[in-house]
């Protein structure tokens, strides 16, 4: 039996609806396996960010105004569980439980790692971050934010993690705190040691000179031998009683604490010239200004410190004390004109300062303690050593 084309014609139209319908259901398939499978992964997603030790933020749009993250995140941040997270989020989402700071300062919304991150579409690393909460808590942060780009590079988001430095930060402020008994404790003892220097040696000394002074104005009556002995022994006992006076001043310089820097470092550089005849140039601000007193102390150290090696290692016969103000950031510079240092510590700022002697490692870590550091610039023309100290006034 033969099939008439219009029977034909019917047969393929069912069969081509069949196929699509074939077509469609596999299509449909391949949806849902799609979608199973970016539900897996936004659920492992979930589950490394609620896992993870740190804080995880994540925006979703360029503007970062929806940011969520993992439970240690809103923990961390005392927010419920799936609220917005963001700064810059519309006013009626925006956490207000907290502030955000950075050295002393609170930052905007669009100052924040995550948003910048977005802004500038590129990443923002080293952020080290206060959270300040309403009821005067505080907690500490460190970490890096990146963008989420688009497959035309284009930003669609951003994405920070920030650890937790809260108890290091505690430990590093002991540390500073500690650091700075010690130093007091050190300077107490100095004072001390320099008065009892002052008030029984160097008074002992100063008698001993007057009573041999008395003698040799009497010593006619003995012999030669006598005579040349006493006068030796007067002049040890004059320069025993300098000596005596110089290192009380070394250890405690009574002009530090009564009429500031300055005029502590212009005494104690002229009677270093004196000793060591070494020439020494004071370049000091004209205006007079007092700091916080182990600041003071701290930086006549330093210059203590710097010359004394110019006059044991430089075999110069020159230097120069540079103290420059500016910016709320106080500059000593102290330069000589001798052989330099050791190659091995020749280079712009020293990271082993073991080659350059043992002062120069006391001299960093008590910049260290109040936020400085310290240089040291060196060639075969000399050796330059400046220390930078942010500092403020405690009168003037």
């Amino acid at each position: 039996m033969k099939t008439s084309p219009k029977m034909k014609s019917k047969r393929a139209t069912l069969i081509r609806a069949g196929c699509a319908l074939t077509d469609g259901k596999g299509v449909e398939d391949d949806l849902q396996r799609a979608k199973l499978e970016a539900q897996a992964r936004a659920e492992e997603l979930s589950a490394i960010l609620d896992a993870a030790p740190g804080m995880t933020l994540i925006a979703r749009d360029p503007n970062c105004r929806s940011m969520t993250g993992g439970r240690v995140a809103y923990d961390l941040l005392r927010l419920p569980y799936g609220s917005n997270l963001s700064k810059s989020a519309p006013r009626g989402e925006r956490p207000s439980n907290f502030r955000v700071y950075s050295n002393g300062r609170e930052l905007s919304e669009n100052e924040l790692p995550v948003q910048r991150a977005a802004a500038l579409g590129r990443e923002v690393r080293d952020s080290e971050l206060t959270i300040v909460f309403r009821n005067g808590d505080s907690r500490d942060f460190f970490g890096n934010a990146a963008p989420l780009l688009n497959s035309d590079g284009t930003v669609r988001g951003a994405v920070g993690v920030f650890v937790d430095i809260t108890e290091r930060k505690l430990a590093e402020r002991f540390t500073r705190e500690f650091y700075a008994h010690m130093i007091r404790v050190q300077d107490h003892e100095r004072r001390r040691i320099a008065r009892e220097l002052h008030d029984s040696v160097g008074q002992n000394l100063t008698g001993l000179v007057l009573s041999l002074g008395a003698l040799k104005r009497a010593s006619a009556r003995l012999d030669q031998k006598s005579r040349k002995a006493l006068k030796e022994g007067l002049a040890s006992a004059r320069e025993a009683a300098r000596d005596v006076r110089t290192l009380s001043r070394l250890l405690h310089p009574p002009l530090l604490r009564e009429f500031g820097l300055p005029d502590a470092i212009r005494t104690y550089v002229h009677g270093f010239s004196e000793r060591s005849g070494i020439k020494v140039d004071i370049q000091l601000p004209a205006r007079h200004r007092r700091f916080d007193k182990d600041v003071e102390t701290t930086l006549f150290r330093v210059v203590q410190e710097a010359l004394t090696n110019v006059y044991r290692h430089s075999g110069s016969k020159r230097a120069i004390v540079r103290m420059r103000f500016n910016n709320n950031r106080l500059a000593f510079e102290i330069r000589d004109f001798g052989r330099g240092m050791k190659a091995a510590a020749n280079r712009r700022k020293l990271k082993d300062a073991k080659v350059v002697g043992i002062g120069i490692p006391g001299i960093r870590e008590r910049l260290q303690h109040f936020g400085g550091e310290l240089e040291v610039h060196s060639s075969t023309r000399g050796t330059l050593l400046r220390a930078v100290l942010p500092i403020t006034h405690s009168g003037n």
